[in-house]
């Protein structure tokens, strides 16, 4: 099990400029602070290959290519984990 805790961040001009396929291609500019409220992410081994994504919804899905929430999906992808775990 992994757990994580960042501060909660909050943009207040350029939210999504800062991700590199975006500034990349049209530059870009952030204005953003954290607060003293923080964000949880736990990451848990399943023994099944089943995939369980519990955010304002729930996911359980097969395979990467079938999460809906974007970040997560991309995320996997990248670091190439691509079943039995829950988030």
């Amino acid at each position: 099990m992994i757990i994580v805790k960042a501060p909660l961040r909050i943009s207040f001009l350029g939210g999504g400029t800062d991700f590199e396929d975006f500034y990349a291609r049209y530059g870009g500019a952030v204005l953003s602070t954290a607060i003293d409220k923080s964000v949880y992410l736990i990451i848990k081994e399943r023994f099944d290959d089943l995939i369980y994504i519990n955010y304002s919804k729930k996911e359980i899905v097969e395979r990467v290519s079938d999460i809906q929430h974007g970040l997560v999906r991309e995320a996997m992808r990248i670091t190439g984990v691509k079943s039995g775990v829950e988030i």
